[in-house]
């Protein structure tokens, strides 16, 4: 008799151990670990190389305009 009761307190630990577990994992997701923080911290790095991407653009128009200013007032010249 003995024995079976403690047989079953071992599986009844066993399983809130599993359970314990559980409620940890749920507390992780909740903060927002794992998947979700990389994924932020991607997006944030993509959106450095478009806004980086974007100021080169307007430096290059800026000087074709500069230069088309110039070759206008030598012909005007």
């Amino acid at each position: 008799m003995r024995k079976e009761k403690k047989e079953r307190e071992k599986g009844k630990r066993k399983r809130k151990e599993i359970r314990k577990g559980k409620k940890e994992r749920h507390k992780e997701r909740e903060k927002g670990k794992g998947k979700e923080r990389k994924k932020g911290i991607r997006k944030e790095i993509r959106k450095d190389i478009r806004k980086e991407i974007r100021k080169e653009i307007r430096k290059e128009i800026r000087k074709d305009i500069r230069k088309e200013k110039k070759e206008r007032e030598k012909g005007k010249r």
